[in-house]
């Protein structure tokens, strides 16, 4: 009698272990997916630049800028001459004389300072190509006791003679690489720099 007891007992637990077994050919459902891996990457949103008039108003040299033009692909900064012309258009301004006259050839009047801080002014323009794609030529001018230091570029000749390519330069910097040191600092402290970049760029009047 026990014999056939435990013959039925097994034989139970056959079956038992065959129903929670799944069919060979009975497939298991697709496993979903995470939404993180299911959801398409969204294209990252590149800033667009600010306004011209608002990039300008912070360059080397704003507080005495006169006018500012960006049309056609053709920038034109122009600054003022004399301070009474400054003084003038801008009646509310604090600055003074004395601090309109020198700044850009220092209170020594040193040749060398007035030749650095117009370097600083004029190289402005790799940044401002490199911001505006449709920027295709560039002209500043800067007085200085009478004389009109005259700066003229197109794009082409800053990727030419800076060694760059402007497109690349303006997807880094959307990239957050945003500056121009490597390029610039050598035009305004090495001497040498300083004039090839005076002499391709800029005439006086």
């Amino acid at each position: 009698m026990k014999r056939i007891i435990i013959a039925l007992v097994s034989i139970m637990l056959i079956f038992t272990a065959c129903g929670e077994m799944p069919a060979a050919d009975e497939k298991e459902p697709p496993k979903e997916k995470p939404a993180e891996e299911t959801k398409g990457k969204k294209d990252e949103e590149i800033p667009a630049p600010p306004p011209f008039e608002v990039y300008v108003s912070n360059i080397h040299g704003a507080s005495f800028l006169k006018e500012s033009t960006l049309k056609d692909g053709v920038v034109n900064l122009s600054y003022y001459g004399s301070y009474e012309e400054y003084k003038k258009d801008n009646p509310k301004t604090t600055t003074d004389k004395t601090t309109f006259d020198t700044y850009w050839k220092g209170t020594q009047n040193d040749p060398k300072r007035l030749e650095t801080n117009l370097v600083r002014g004029f190289t402005e323009s790799l940044r401002i190509a490199r911001l505006y794609p449709e920027v295709k030529e560039i002209y500043i001018e800067i007085p200085v006791d009478g004389k009109i230091y005259s700066f003229e570029s197109s794009r082409e000749q800053l990727e030419q003679f800076f060694k760059v390519n402007l497109d690349d330069l303006n997807k880094a910097y959307h990239q957050g690489d945003t500056s121009l040191a490597e390029y610039i600092d050598p035009m305004v402290s090495k001497d040498d720099q300083r004039k090839k970049f005076m002499d391709t760029f800029v005439t006086i009047h």
